[in-house]
């Protein structure tokens, strides 16, 4: 025996001033449900609903986040580059050279930490006095 499907085979229409339809479609947004039947077929039968929550300071912790990411993949890119180079040097007189720019990137890559840290520390002093 097969098993019966729910068809939903009833429509009913309800006329909204435009403020209404974009409240609904406000409080829509701010839910789990994947599509606008659902939800208001939640709604008219008084199911619960989870809200869907945004949390703007994490969001804004990724942000940055990605952001201090790139720029330590841009360091280590250089880095490598220079380890590279260095591996192929037909003679050391060139190592000088090598040295004075593997300073300057090991120089850049410690201020990108300092930045994380600085980051990090004062991401934690926010949410613990909140």
């Amino acid at each position: 025996m097969k098993n019966k499907k729910n068809i939903r085979n009833k429509c009913y229409a309800v006329r909204l001033t435009a403020g209404e339809q974009e409240r609904l479609l406000e409080n829509f947004a701010g839910t789990t449900q994947t599509s606008f039947s659902e939800y208001a077929r939640a709604i008219l039968l008084g199911k619960p609903m989870i809200a869907a929550s945004r949390n703007q300071s994490l969001q804004d912790i990724f942000v940055e986040l990605v952001t201090l990411r790139q720029g330590l993949n841009d360091v280590l890119i250089h880095l490598n580059q220079a380890i590279e180079k260095l591996q192929a040097l037909p003679n050391l007189s060139l190592f000088h050279t090598w040295l004075l720019n593997y300073e300057m990137d090991r120089r850049k890559l410690l201020k990108k930490v300092e930045e994380i840290n600085r980051f990090i520390n004062s991401t934690a002093e926010k949410w613990l006095h909140t």
